[in-house]
């Protein structure tokens, strides 16, 4: 007992260092635990991602495919319709190919107006090498059928050409009114 008296000092230093050991062993193998439950947690997480992008992919597989046009009266672009439109950029098509239907349309109902413009943009596709080529580069990079690019084509061309008729009657009809004589 009296080593203990004398030493006591000593003792407790040591008996601290000692739990201080067991305490930070006891740790260092709680940490490791916890980080094995994390990887295997993660890989649990990870296999239930897989399993529902597959859902996912299932689901996405069902649906019907995206539509370029609404039917409405008369047929107009959705919005993916203009997405693709803006892709091919179909503005500028239309503006450098109208005058080609152009004369043909005048005096037509817009029916008639939208029947010769789907000829026309469906013989470009058949005649036209580099037109056809974006055609098909389009359907592939959306997923979508050839026919659902001409159509989008068919109906800017429509809609350039009866704007340009509309402005080029309405420009004939202010010139030729009599009230437009009587102004000048």
């Amino acid at each position: 007992m009296l080593f203990l008296k004398d030493n006591w000092f000593l003792i407790s230093i040591f008996l601290t260092l000692m739990l201080v050991l067991i305490k930070g062993r006891a740790w260092i193998g709680s940490t490791n635990i916890s980080i094995d439950f994390l990887k295997k947690g993660l890989a649990e997480v990870q296999k239930s991602l897989e399993v529902v992008q597959d859902d996912i992919k299932k689901i996405l597989g069902r649906l019907p495919e995206q539509k370029t046009t609404q039917s409405s009266n008369p047929i107009k672009l959705t919005d993916f319709g203009r997405d693709v439109s803006e892709h091919v950029h179909a503005d500028v098509w239309v503006t450098e190919n109208y005058a080609q239907v152009f004369d043909r349309a005048k005096g037509k109902e817009e029916f008639e107006i939208f029947e010769i413009c789907k000829e026309h943009v469906n013989l470009c596709f058949t005649e036209i090498a580099e037109f056809a080529r974006t055609v098909k580069s389009t359907s592939y990079n959306y997923g979508i059928e050839d026919d659902q690019v001409l159509i989008v084509y068919q109906i800017e061309l429509r809609d350039y050409v009866i704007g340009k008729l509309n402005n080029e009657y309405t420009h004939d009809h202010l010139q030729t009114s009599p009230e437009s004589s009587e102004a000048t």
